[in-house]
């Protein structure tokens, strides 16, 4: 996929285009993480009170070894680097396992896997971009919806509530604790969503399997499909900015945003391995957010 530099980033970021394509490294990608789900399953009914706490355990375990699996990383940047990302101005965070069950919209702890929302409403960069790489077929039973029609529309939110710090004491991301009292996946604190229920059949979901990928600006607003397929859906992810986007700051991106933090202090450069600079995410954060009210 040749693309002149700055100019995928741009399309992706400011027009909202969601580019499908196949990785080169799909079958490292999927071997790798198979490995992991035969060690670990995940065919478990989370309905149940005791498998769905071995479930818990066992996603945590696998989502641990994926986050430091460097074969799997370095599979996922070559990925980037196949669709015309320049690897050179690149800070991503780490490789991310999630597994959707079938029917999991019906169990009372899926709140915070239901909710249509901007990844920017977690303190994630307004420049912020997302490589999505399913390990199962998805479609409009079980994949990632889009509202294209939202890019740049303010909606209603309760994002101002919600702070990075405070999110990650509790855990953070893909939190996980064991204790006597058993088992909880969960920060416990709100998950910040849109307060409006935007029309399902407006939503773009994507026809995409093992092999290709997706990329998309974090500032559409999306989520998770019910999954009605019947099976687990499984995939992996790889948040990242490129510097340049960075210190340009664009407060033009943040549409709606009010949450306190920036999560790109945690990415690391993808050559290097160092992390984002603490002065470069200050700036940022100061230059895009929104003011109160």
């Amino acid at each position: 996929m040749e693309q002149k530099d700055g100019q995928l980033t741009r399309e992706l970021l400011y027009e909202g285009r969601i580019v499908q394509f196949s990785i080169p490294a799909a079958e490292i990608l999927q071997s790798r993480t198979l490995e992991y789900l035969r060690r670990f399953t995940l065919e478990l009914d989370i309905f149940d009170e005791q498998q769905n706490a071995r479930y818990l355990a066992n996603l945590h375990r696998i989502r641990e070894l994926v986050r430091g699996d460097v074969e799997i990383r370095g599979s996922a940047l070559q990925a980037l680097e196949s669709a015309g990302i320049n690897l050179a101005g690149v800070y991503a965070d780490d490789v991310r396992f999630r597994c959707i069950p079938p029917n999991f919209q019906e169990h009372p702890q899926a709140s915070g896997l239901l909710c249509w929302h901007r990844d920017t409403f977690y303190s994630n960069a307004s420049c912020q971009i997302n490589l999505w790489i399913p390990l199962t077929a998805c479609d409009r039973s079980n994949g990632i919806a889009f509202f294209p029609d939202y890019l740049d529309v303010a909606v209603k939110n309760n994002s101002a509530g919600f702070s990075l710090n405070q999110w990650n004491e509790a855990g953070g991301f893909q939190a996980f604790s064991e204790s006597e009292t058993g088992v909880k996946a969960s920060t416990g604190l709100t998950y910040p969503s849109a307060l409006v229920s935007p029309d399902l059949d407006r939503a773009f979901c994507p026809e995409v399997g093992p092999g290709h990928a997706l990329l998309f600006a974090s500032r559409h607003l999306h989520g998770t499909m019910p999954n009605l397929s019947g099976r687990n859906r499984y995939s992996l992810e790889l948040r990242f900015c490129v510097v340049e986007d960075l210190q340009k700051a664009d407060p033009a991106l943040n549409v709606d945003n009010g949450s306190a933090g920036c999560f790109t202090r945690e990415f690391r450069h993808a050559h290097s391995g160092e992390r984002c600079p603490e002065w470069l995410c200050d700036r940022y954060e100061r230059l895009t957010t929104r003011p109160a009210g």
